[in-house]
């Protein structure tokens, strides 16, 4: 099953994508008050890269795979530098 797809949910999206002659207007046929248009376009991103509940999960699990950085002083400079060259040497 598709990731976050809902009941009924796969029935709403082929009919307001049979009728919908745009992206905008495929969102105003889908989106109701259960069904948000961020929520909508997760779920039509994880339906056309073909991602299943399970690898949602698994990227759950696997914690995220970057940092972002809003901040930092001259040792956290240093630890950068230091971050910076480890990766490339493993590049």
């Amino acid at each position: 099953m598709q990731a976050e797809m809902l009941e009924g949910l796969q029935n709403r999206i082929k009919g307001a994508a049979r009728d919908a002659t745009d992206w905008d207007s495929l969102l105003a046929k889908i989106a109701a008050k259960r069904y948000t248009p961020a929520k909508i376009k997760r779920i039509l991103l994880y339906t056309l890269l073909q991602t299943s509940s399970a690898q949602l999960a698994a990227f759950d699990q696997s914690g995220p795979l970057y940092a972002r950085v809003l901040a930092f002083n001259e040792q956290g400079r240093t630890l950068l530098k230091q971050l910076a060259r480890q990766v490339h040497y493993l590049s």
